[in-house]
C-alpha cells in the first residue's frame, strides 16, 4: 500500500509539473506566435521610400517585429535605413535602430542635402533627426 502511495505522488507531482510547464511555454510563446501569423512576420516590411532630386539615390524605410515577441498589442521593432544607389541598385549606405513599440513610426520628413540625407520625425514623440552620409 505504500509502495502505491508512492507511485501516485510521483505520477501526480510530474503530471501537475508539465501541466504547470506546459501553460508557460505557451504564455510565453503565445505573442510571438499571433505576430507570425497575423501581423506583419519575420521579416523587414517596406515602410516608405523617397528618391533624390537627382535621381540617382533611394532611400529605403524598413520596420520589422523583434522577436521574440514579448508585448501582444505593439511590440518593439527594428528600424532599417538604406540608401541604395538606381544606377548599380547596390546598397551605398545603412543605419538600423531599435524602437520601443512596433507602430510608433510616421510618415517622416526627408531633406536631401549636399553630403548627406536627413531624416527628420521618424519616430512619433521624437523630434530627432537621423543622417546618411550620401557617397561620393
Amino acid at each position: 500500500m505504500k509502495f502505491k502511495g508512492q507511485l501516485f505522488i510521483k505520477i501526480s507531482l510530474f503530471v501537475g509539473c508539465s501541466v504547470i510547464f506546459s501553460i508557460l511555454a505557451i504564455l510565453l510563446v503565445l505573442p510571438t506566435f499571433l505576430w507570425v501569423i497575423s501581423g506583419p512576420g519575420l521579416f523587414d516590411q517596406a515602410f516608405y521610400s523617397s528618391v533624390s532630386p537627382d535621381g540617382r539615390l533611394k532611400l529605403e524605410i524598413s520596420r520589422r517585429v523583434d522577436f521574440p515577441v514579448s508585448e501582444m498589442i505593439d511590440p518593439s521593432a527594428t528600424v532599417t535605413l538604406r540608401l541604395r544607389s538606381l544606377d548599380t541598385d547596390e546598397i551605398t549606405n545603412t543605419l538600423v535602430f531599435r524602437i520601443y513599440e512596433y507602430y510608433d513610426l510616421r510618415k517622416p520628413r526627408i531633406i536631401w542635402a549636399g553630403e548627406s540625407v536627413s531624416v527628420i520625425d521618424l519616430v512619433d514623440g521624437s523630434h530627432r533627426s537621423v543622417d546618411l552620409p550620401l557617397p561620393n
